[in-house]
């Protein structure tokens, strides 16, 4: 009887580890949802934890990606020589991980723009969007940061034609988050130039979105 109830004690510690292993793909999920409601610290958690326990020589796709996003949190949360030493780790040259190497270019791309190389932003962006042509959400973003780029160099008409692009795309998805960044640079292109009822119209239209965290997307 006590080496039955030992068994079955082994069996049920390791049932419970098993639920406790959340799948990196679910991390994922987890961790993006986090980042777009603002809960940067929560993101960072999650990423962290979960790449501990796939360790440093994981090769797989799903751990990528968690690398990746990973960066992405540091950058949004102005991390910059951390996210830069995340990103400067070598990702194999493997069909598998196209889109991977397209994904960090776009990373790379939000870097520059971060340290307001506006050129370089742009030149690394519409880079990543020919690396990953079939990626609709890498095109989305792709066309974001050109976007502010663009805004940032008040390059007024080329910044409308890419964030009307990433609109289309993110609306195409049914991304509400990606279409409220969009609407709100696009909006900020008309109130910087004084035309203030259009830019209102575009902020309304962000609005009246399907519910999302707007606060945390507005300030992205």
């Amino acid at each position: 009887m006590i080496r039955i109830a030992v068994a079955l004690a082994v069996v049920f510690a390791a049932a419970c580890a098993a639920q406790r292993t959340t799948a990196p793909d679910t991390v994922f999920d987890q961790a993006q949802d986090a980042l777009r409601r603002g809960d940067t610290s929560g993101a960072l958690g999650r990423t962290v934890e979960a790449l501990s326990r796939l360790g440093p020589t994981d090769d797989s796709t799903e751990a990528w990606r968690l690398r990746l996003l990973h960066a992405e949190i540091l950058i949004t949360r102005r991390e910059f020589a951390n996210a830069l030493a995340a990103l400067e780790r070598n990702i194999p040259d493997a069909p598998r991980l196209s889109a991977i190497r397209a994904r960090k270019r776009y990373l790379d791309a939000r870097l520059a723009l971060s340290s307001n190389d506006l050129a370089r932003a742009i030149e690394i962006s519409a880079e990543a969007r020919t690396l990953a042509a079939d990626d609709q959400d890498l095109q989305v973003d792709a066309d974001l940061v050109e976007g502010q780029a663009h805004l940032q160099q008040r390059e007024w008409t080329a910044a409308d034609a890419a964030l009307n692009r990433g609109l289309a795309g993110a609306a195409k998805r049914g991304d509400a988050y990606k279409q409220l960044l969009c609407l709100n640079n696009l909006g900020w292109c008309r109130l910087l130039r004084g035309r203030y009822d259009e830019g209102l119209q575009y902020l309304e239209q962000a609005l009246h979105l399907p519910s999302t965290d707007k606060t945390a997307a507005s300030c992205a």
